[in-house]
């Protein structure tokens, strides 16, 4: 049987988990631009991210893209050899809506 203490500890591990997408500055900037500027594939991402944010590579670019993948937070869509990769907004206000139930904020 799990008790409530071990319940609350697998909740806070998930939510952890998921909320730890948004440490890194850069990833948080890939989420906005994808946001601003809808789907992309890594070269015009890393164009983006060159003009707006900073000098960043693409294989820089493809390692936030795939933990936001493995996350949940992007589609994508293969076009011959790219991948386009567009934000789940519904998922980000949906890991922020579990943050805030989790601390008793109202939504």
């Amino acid at each position: 049987m799990i008790t409530i203490e071990k319940a609350e500890e697998a909740n806070l591990q998930r939510l952890t988990k998921r909320m730890g997408v948004f440490v890194e500055p850069m990833r948080l900037q890939i989420i906005r631009l994808l946001l601003e500027h809808g789907e992309k594939n890594v070269k015009q991402l890393t164009a983006l991210v060159n003009n707006e944010v900073g000098k960043a590579a693409p294989s820089t670019i493809s390692r936030h893209l795939k933990v936001l993948l493995d996350a949940g937070y992007l589609n994508c869509t293969e076009s011959g050899t790219s991948h386009f990769y567009a934000m789940k907004q519904t998922e980000i206000q949906r890991a922020i809506g579990d943050l805030l139930a989790y601390t008793g904020l109202p939504s």
